[in-house]
Formats: structure tokens, C-alpha cells, sequence
């Protein structure tokens, strides 16, 4: 697991002094994310609402570095104002020879103001403020140089802390802390240049450790571990950035073994599982991110189903390879790909189910591995925050036999 990246990879915003801009911040579940809405022609990147206006941001073009009213041909002086379709004010700054000064604020179409930043000769300075809908304050960014440079915060609606980040010029840097509404530490991740290094940690309610997941330069790196409330190891599995090496190990409640995962050169090659009681109920093989044979056994300890093994009295063989059709695409706006998932939910729903409910899902796999189909870039809650992930369904008998999330 980890933490989102800034959504917005390019700043069309304040620090590249785009023509006449409007300036706002989302930040969403702990991460920051700026954006600043450049007007040429109209409000807004993809156009939007006009009205009324001392000069609007569409009667401006920008020449190296200054700005114009149509027409003129000397620097721009006065204010730009820009309103809702409702005729509420949007947007506010005033020009100076061309460049913005003093406060630059946005308008919900309500009237309530929902950011504000203080513009010095076209770069915004001191302290971006954002707020709710209601008033209440959303965010806090402070600037340097016209780059987030300082400790930004985030806010819940009601007005405790949600999110506290360091930055320096513009990445991140050093320490993330997370909490819930009522103050208690969720999470707190270590970041260097804008990446994630060092150790992320996931906290229960009561102080206690839930997960530590050891990062380098923003890759996976180490053993990550997780345990229950109860101080019980949960799981322990180790990474080679996106490549699972190893054992990777999963442990009930009780502290009986629930699941081990071999792995060999990044793919799966066997699996064995456990209930409550400490009796192997499954034991699989692999070879290629294909399953070779598979064996069940119920609560006795007495086989109940053999695939692809000598014990069917059949010679051992792969199971069918089940697939999507060879030339068919994947689809990113299938409705499994655009839902919010945790492991639970995925794996609860969608193992034993048919590939024929998968491609229902999720359209066609981004990869096949043999009888794995490989799904990536998949959007999953881990603790307060949103991750992207890759999930490997792994098909035995044509229906889902395992799904891995990483």
C-alpha cells in the first residue's frame, strides 16, 4: 500500500503565471492538490460561466510575461472580474502594468468565498486559503518563491486537522501526518524530493500499529508487516518495488497460519491455506503465473477436490487457459475499474465467481499471465487515503480461484 501522488502532475496555476488566473486547491484524503484556473477567452480551462465586468478575463492577452486589454497597447491597470451564470462574483484581482497584485479570490456560485491568495507582481505569495461550501476552512498551503514551501494542512468541515504535510519548493519533504475527525494519528509516511522514503505507518484507534511499509526513492522496498488489535502479527510479505519476493504470509487472529504465498522471480509458484483450527484446506502450484494443480481439503483434513494432479488418476496437466478475447482492449471506464475497492470488498465479491462476471466488471484484463488475468491501476482505500493497485485474478476451472492485491 501507499499514498496517492499529486493528481495534477503539471501546474497550470500560480507558480507558472499562466494569463489571468483563477487559483484554488483539492485536497483529497491527505494528499494536496493544485490547480489554478487559466482564463483566456473565457473562465475556467474548459470555458464556463460569463457575465457582467469592469474587464473580464477574456477581454486579456498576455505578452512576455504582462497583460493586455484587447485593444491596448500599454500594460493592463484596473481590476478583472469574472461572475457566475447566477451573476455572482467568481473571481476578483487586481492588474497593475500588467501583473497581478494584492488579493486574487474565488466566488462559489453562492457567494461564499472559496480561495484566496495575495498575488505580488504576478506570483502569489504568503499563504493560499481555501474553504468548504459552508465557510469552514478546507486547507491552508504556504508559499516561497511562488512554490508550496512550508507545512500545509487540510481540514475536516469541522475545522480539526485532517492532514498535515511538509514541503519544500513545491515536493514534499519530510514528514505526513494523517488523523481522524477526532484527533487520533492514523497514518504518518516519511517523504524525500516529492517521494516517498522511509517507513509508512497505519495506525488502529488506540495507538496501536496496523501496518509499517518500508519505501526507498518511492518504491517498495523491504519487509512491510501488519498486525492485528490484538498485537498479533497479521501479515508479512516483502518487495522488490512492484515485485513480490519471497514467502509472503498471512496469520489469523489466533496466531495460527492462515496463508503462504512463494513467489520466484515475481510470480506466484505456490500457495497453501489454513482455517482457524491450523488444517491446510488448499495447496496449489504454479509455473508462469499459470496453476498447474490445485488440492482442497475440508475441515477433517480429508480430500475433497484434486485439479491437474496425480490424485484425480488423470496425467497431470494445466487447466484450460481461460481468457478474453486476444484483440480485445482493455477498458478503463469499465464500472469495476472506476469503483473504490478495498481487499476485502474485491476479494469477497469476485472469488469463485466466472471470468464471464469479471469482463462484465472490469472489461478485458491489461495483461493475461497464463491463467492470471492482470489488472492494474486500480483505485483502493487503505486506511483514509486512496491508492492505486494492481490485482491479479488468478482462474482455475474458468472461475476465479485467488485474488491478489498489490
Amino acid at each position: 500500500m501507499g499514498l496517492p501522488k499529486k493528481r495534477c502532475a503539471e501546474k497550470a496555476a500560480l507558480i507558472d503565471n499562466p494569463p489571468v488566473m483563477g487559483l484554488g486547491c483539492h485536497m483529497e484524503r491527505g494528499a494536496l492538490f493544485l490547480y489554478a484556473v487559466a482564463v483566456v477567452g473565457w473562465w475556467g480551462c474548459g470555458g464556463g460561466d460569463t457575465g457582467p465586468a469592469v474587464r473580464g478575463s477574456g477581454q486579456l492577452f498576455e505578452d512576455k510575461g504582462r497583460y493586455y486589454a484587447v485593444g491596448d497597447t500599454d500594460p493592463y491597470t484596473g481590476p478583472v472580474i469574472d461572475y457566475h451564470s447566477n451573476g455572482v462574483k467568481s473571481y476578483k484581482v487586481e492588474f497593475k502594468d500588467g501583473l497581478q497584485q494584492g488579493p486574487a479570490i474565488e466566488w462559489y456560485k453562492s457567494g461564499q468565498k472559496k480561495t484566496e491568495a495575495n498575488m505580488q507582481n504576478g506570483i502569489p505569495v504568503g499563504t493560499i486559503v481555501g474553504w468548504y461550501p459552508s465557510g469552514k476552512k478546507e486547507y491552508e498551503l504556504p508559499l516561497q518563491n511562488g512554490k508550496i514551501h512550508g507545512q500545509a494542512v487540510e481540514y475536516y468541515e469541522s475545522g480539526a486537522a485532517r492532514t498535515t504535510t511538509t514541503y519544500a519548493a513545491d515536493q514534499q519533504q519530510g514528514m505526513e501526518i494523517t488523523f481522524d475527525e477526532t484527533g487520533r494519528k492514523i497514518s504518518e509516511a516519511q517523504w524525500k524530493n516529492g517521494k516517498l522514503h522511509g517507513d509508512f505507518v497505519e495506525f488502529f484507534g488506540n495507538g496501536k500499529r496496523r501496518s509499517v511499509t518500508p519505501y526507498a526513492n518511492g518504491e517498495n522496498q523491504g519487509i512491510s508487516a501488519g498486525w492485528y488489535e490484538n498485537d498479533n502479527k497479521a501479515w508479512e510479505a516483502r518487495w522488490d518495488g512492484s515485485r513480490p519476493v519471497g514467502a509472503h504470509l498471512e496469520w489469523h487472529a489466533n496466531g495460527k497460519l492462515k496463508r503462504q504465498q512463494n513467489f520466484s522471480e515475481g510470480q506466484l509458484d505456490r500457495l497453501a491455506v489454513w482455517d482457524t483450527n491450523g488444517v491446510k484446506i488448499q495447496e496449489a502450484t504454479y509455473k508462469d503465473g499459470q496453476m498447474l494443480s490445485d488440492k482442497r481439503w475440508n475441515a477433517k483434513g480429508e480430500l475433497i477436490a484434486a485439479l491437474g494432479t496425480a490424485a484425480t488418476g488423470e496425467t497431470p496437466k494445466p487447466p484450460p487457459n481461460v481468457t478474453a478475447p486476444e484483440n480485445a482492449k482493455p477498458n478503463p471506464n469499465a464500472i469495476g475499474r472506476r469503483n473504490i475497492w478495498t481487499t476485502a470488498q474485491i476479494t469477497g465479491i469476485y472469488k469463485g465467481k466466472p471470468t464471464a462476471t469479471l469482463l462484465a466488471a472490469f472489461g478485458p484484463p491489461d495483461q493475461r499471465l497464463g491463467d492470471t488475468w492482470v489488472y492494474r491501476m486500480m483505485r483502493f482505500r487503505a486506511g483514509n487515503r486512496l491508492v492505486a493497485a494492481t490485482v491479479s485474478f488468478v482462474i482455475a476451472d474458468s472461475k476465479v480461484d485467488l485474488v491478489q492485491v498489490n
